[in-house]
């Protein structure tokens, strides 16, 4: 179909990743994948709650998870009451001078008007 051609000019051999759910083959490790990040979805680090919404409950998330992988993590408190975390992947040759890589996101969230869902936002609900 012409969704798909366009997907895979765009996205090239990734282009199966951007298929509709009913036809993407899932397993055990796709399914603790989505688990895992419905778990972090559930946190209400929405942005205009400020300091009193849950980013500190959303950095103590990464921060643990992080560490379970094994990852070097510090954290940074520039505006009080909203935490970012860092962490560090080193590479296995850490002597030999490698390019780095930097993964940037954020987990505050606008807010989610309750009366456009048919859920609660923060419920992480999968479609069957």
């Amino acid at each position: 179909d012409q969704l798909k051609q366009q997907q895979q000019q765009k996205h090239g051999d990734d282009a199966a990743a951007w298929e509709p759910k009913e036809r993407r083959a899932t397993g055990p490790v796709e399914e603790a994948a989505i688990v895992f990040f419905q778990e972090f979805l559930r946190i209400r680090s929405v942005s205009f709650e400020g300091p009193d919404g849950a980013y500190r409950e959303a950095a103590d998330w990464l921060r643990v998870e992080c560490e379970r992988i094994g990852l070097q993590v510090r954290e940074t408190e520039p505006v009080a009451g909203k935490p970012i975390v860092l962490a560090t992947w080193p590479g296995v040759t850490p002597e030999t001078e490698l390019p780095a890589v930097l993964l940037n996101s954020h987990y505050d969230v606008v807010p989610a008007m309750q009366e456009h869902w048919q859920c609660d936002a923060f419920a992480a609900v999968r479609d069957p």
